[in-house]
This record gives C-alpha cells, sequence and structure tokens, in this order.
C-alpha cells in the first residue's frame, strides 16, 4: 500500500470515527465471560415485539442454556464477578427505579440491589462497568443529568450533561467519582491485574481552548481528540498519555504495569507512525510500540489483551484499494481478527468473519466488537454489536430493494490455534455504549462544550 493511500485511509478512519462521535465503539466490550469459561453474558434485544428493551441474557457454553436477568426489566451496562458466578448490572425496574444490581446464574430472576439512585447527584446512566480484581468494588462510566436523561435540550452543555467515572464501593453501597464530572468525558474503563490501576478512555480539550470539540479542522489541528488516562488509587491522581494530535483508544491491560492502546495520527506522513499499537509501561512513564499496521493494508479497531499477557488480538479494518469504485452486487469485506505475540512481534491472522447469507452489501467492512477473550486465553468471542454496524444495515435495507431484512451477525467462538469457530448464539445484541455514541454524535452540530 502507497503511503498516500495509507494516509487517506487513516484519515478516512479519523474522519469516519469523530464525525460521528464513536471512537469509544472500537474499544467497547459488548459481550462478556464468566470466570470459569462457562457463561457468555450480553444484552439480548427485539425479544418482544412490542417493547425495545435491553434484556441482560447468559448463555453456557457448555450446554447452550439461555437464562435471563431480572426478566421485564431492561439492563444495561453489566460486569462478571472475578471468582463467583454472579453478575452485577445497571437495572431500571418497571418503575423507573435505577439500581446496580447483582444476580448469581442459579437465581437470575432476582437480584440485590447493592448500588441506588441516592448514591447520585442526579439521574444516571451507566455505559460500562468493571469489577476490581478482589471483587469488592465496581468501576463505571456514568452519564449524568440534570433533566431528563435523554432530554435534547440537555446534550449540548455540560452543566446539565455530564460524564464521570465513579469507583462503588459494594460493601457499603457508597460511590467516588475519580474523575470530575464534565472534565474528560470518559467511556471504556478497566482495572490493571492489581487493582492499583485503572485506565480509561476520554475526550479532551487536546487544544486547550476551553471546549470539547470534535469538529474542528485537521490540517489546522483545531480538532480534540481522545485520549488514554491512567488512575492511580493510591495517589488519586490521574496521568493522560498525551501526544500531539495522536488520537488514542481502546486500552487493555498487557500485564500489571504495561498498558496497550492504538495510537492513530492522521497528520503522519510516515506508514510506520500513523497507526501503531503501544505499550505504555506505568512504573518508568515510558511509551513503546508494539505493532504497526505500516505497509499491511489494513486498519485497527478495537483491541484487548489476553488474560495471560502473551497476546493481542485485534479487528482489522480492511481498506479497499480500488480508488473508491464499489460493486453493489458485491459482498462484504471479512473483517479479519488478528492475534499478535507480543514477545515475538509475530501476526497471525486468526479468522475471517463474513455473511454467509445473500443480499446487496457494497463494497464495506463488517464492523465488529472488540474481541473478547476467554479466561484460559485460548479463545476470542466474536460478535457485532456496534451501531455503526446496526446503522450501516439500516442504510443497506432502506436504499436495496434486495435486502428484505437486517442480517443479524451471530455470535461466535473462535479457537485461536485452529480457527475454528462455532456460533454462540444468534440473538440480536445491543450495546449499553450506544447512548454514549449517540450523545457524542450531536457534539459537531454545536459550536463547543462548555468544560
Amino acid at each position: 500500500m502507497s503511503r498516500a493511500r495509507l494516509l487517506l485511509s487513516v484519515t478516512s478512519l479519523f474522519l469516519l470515527t469523530t464525525l460521528t462521535g464513536c471512537f469509544d465503539l472500537f474499544g467497547f466490550p459488548n459481550v462478556r465471560v464468566s470466570h470459569n469459561d462457562t457463561w457468555v453474558a450480553y444484552l439480548a434485544t427485539d425479544l418482544d415485539a412490542d417493547q425495545d428493551l435491553y434484556q441482560l441474557s447468559a448463555v453456557n457454553l457448555v450446554d447452550g442454556t439461555v437464562i435471563r436477568f431480572s426478566e421485564g426489566d431492561e439492563q444495561g451496562a453489566f460486569a462478571w464477578h472475578p471468582t463467583e458466578d454472579k453478575i452485577a448490572y445497571y437495572n431500571v425496574a418497571t418503575d423507573g427505579t435505577t439500581s446496580i444490581r447483582v444476580s448469581t446464574v442459579d437465581n437470575p430472576s432476582t437480584g440485590e440491589d447493592v448500588i441506588g439512585s441516592f448514591a447520585f447527584p442526579s439521574n444516571w446512566f451507566v455505559t460500562q462497568m468493571e469489577y476490581s480484581p478482589d471483587g469488592t468494588q465496581l468501576v463505571m462510566s456514568v452519564i449524568l443529568s440534570q433533566g431528563e436523561l435523554f432530554n435534547e435540550e440537555s446534550s449540548s452543555s455540560t452543566e446539565e450533561l455530564n460524564t464521570a467515572i465513579y469507583v462503588a464501593n459494594l460493601d457499603d453501597g457508597s460511590v467516588t467519582p475519580i474523575t470530575t464530572p464534565g472534565e474528560y468525558f470518559p467511556s471504556i474503563v478497566t482495572w490493571n491485574p492489581s487493582g492499583t490501576h485503572v485506565a480509561f478512555v476520554a475526550w479532551a480539550d487536546a487544544n486547550n481552548d476551553g471546549y470539547i470539540d470534535v469538529s474542528g479542522e485537521i490540517a489546522e489541528e483545531t480538532f480534540d481528540i481522545t485520549q488514554v488516562g491512567i488512575y492511580n488509587v493510591a495517589t488519586n491522581e490521574i496521568e493522560i498519555i498525551s501526544e500531539s494530535g495522536v488520537v488514542a483508544l481502546s486500552p487493555t491491560w498487557i500485564d500489571d504495569s504495561t498498558l496497550g492502546y492504538i495510537a492513530l495520527n492522521p497528520l503522519s506522513l510516515s506508514p510506520e507512525n500513523a497507526l501503531v499499537i503501544r505499550g505504555y509501561d506505568i512504573s518508568s512513564a515510558t511509551t513503546s510500540n508494539l505493532f504497526s499496521a505500516g505497509d499491511l493494508g489494513i486498519g485497527l479497531l478495537g483491541m484487548s489483551a489476553s488474560p495471560d499477557g502473551s497476546r493481542l488480538a485485534f479487528v482489522g479494518l480492511s481498506l479497499d484499494d480500488s480508488g473508491g469504485e464499489t460493486d453493489e452486487d458485491a459482498p462484504a469485506v471479512p473483517a479479519p481478527i488478528y492475534v499478535l505475540e507480543i514477545a515475538s512481534g509475530e501476526l497471525k491472522l486468526v479468522y475471517e468473519y463474513s455473511l454467509d447469507s445473500e443480499g446487496s452489501s457494497g463494497d464495506t467492512s463488517i464492523l465488529i466488537d472488540v474481541p473478547v477473550w476467554t479466561q484460559d486465553s485460548s479463545s476470542l468471542i466474536i460478535t457485532s454489536a456496534n451501531p455503526l454496524a446496526a446503522i450501516a444495515a439500516g442504510f443497506a435495507t432502506a436504499f436495496s430493494d434486495e435486502v428484505e431484512n437486517p442480517v443479524i451477525l451471530p455470535t461466535i467462538i473462535v479457537d485461536i490455534e485452529s480457527g475454528e469457530a462455532q456460533t454462540i448464539t444468534t440473538e440480536l445484541i445491543g450495546s449499553s455504549g450506544i447512548v454514549q455514541s449517540l450523545l457524542f454524535s450531536l457534539a459537531p452540530f454545536v459550536d463547543g462544550m462548555d468544560q
């Protein structure tokens, strides 16, 4: 791939994600695996034709049994306990009461509300959560609204609509903000293995003009970008991994002191530096390049480290070299899943996720979620709950006479050694991060979001 072609592709990817405000989607895990690799949890949607609910569900990888948690209520973000068969989740009861509830797989229909609405100063919605390694706390990315949560007017002012990261103590139900509401607009959150640090992705005021602006000019470097932050539990301090003009996303802990992330520099003319995977050592505050997309002809989307710290899995975005010409009758370009051996730098194409059904999809890539590792580091869970994929499918359905029904991409488990795949579920899966992305999608139409 030529340098010009790579720059064009990287810039196009940057514009796509920036102008839709959907950076958080490319590192967002929409399925979770239980501690013993027995259950895979997800948000099932379209289960009831009369109600558009997100129903927290789990499928047993051994016998295929499906269970529903707090059936009848609606759920959002969720997280498995690190050592027990129970799951925490954001729950909205039929009367509108919101809480963080914990249920067990043996009794999924009921649960204990461990955090209530009283813990927050206003209406709240959790977009992601994760248990601490010892199971005593939850870290959560939370949207706060002084008015109605989905009030259109509130989306343009951080005085009425804020996001922040909170740590919840499950012993006493207290919550503590670790970022100031409205300061970073965080989304993805993740603990390091020992529970001493929390990494997150956040929009930052990169150009220091006092606003969050995702619609600035790339050439003038007036745009704001997503960056990776690291919260130190002991010191209560936040460090932002900042590089001028570089977008950082998809943080994942490789080991207790090394954070991996994807760095995208739309202004770089060097293929080696335009799109890379980097490792940041929190003990020495140094950064190293682990992998460069270079001339492979692929983009990098969501990325995750294996639990044993030996590999990185990421989604490749197939970049078309046809000069922009497309074939309306061509099948969608398969989404390649790669695994990188960190020690050796060896890259392996593990699987290509493609459509098996017929239909006019155009020459476009299938957008899938960040791969999720099983706890034994032997397999990857692959799904497509990314709202961008749903939007693309919706457009294809609306403008094509040949596509009668949107295609639901099955959730599969792939063995990374053999490349063999098995279907886990064909249910339509929702994303708790879609609210975050839709809120940011309004940003280009707003002059600025006052911090």
